[in-house]
């Protein structure tokens, strides 16, 4: 917010574990099998994660898109966001 001031919203994208980690078995399937993460090496890389602030920056969000649908669905969330940030 120091950097960006008064016309800046921090948006927060949440998808469910369960479902992060099926759709990142879905591409590595799709594009290397090589990729395909054990549940193990997933968890791990969530914890680093939030050891980098992640959950301190979700935490702070002025907003938060629930990713746990389809494409098309998550879409429609972000232009209804889009659509009320512009407004005001």
């Amino acid at each position: 917010r120091k950097h960006f001031g008064t016309d800046f919203a921090l948006v927060a994208i949440h998808t469910p574990p369960h479902i992060r980690f099926q759709r990142a078995q879905n591409r590595a399937a799709e594009w290397d099998q090589k990729r395909v993460q054990t549940k193990e090496e997933f968890d791990f890389r969530d914890e680093k994660e939030l050891g980098w602030g992640l959950g301190n920056a979700v935490a702070m969000s002025d907003y938060v898109l629930v990713n746990d649908g389809t494409a098309d669905e998550f879409k429609e969330k972000i232009s209804v966001l889009f659509r009320k940030l512009i407004r005001n």
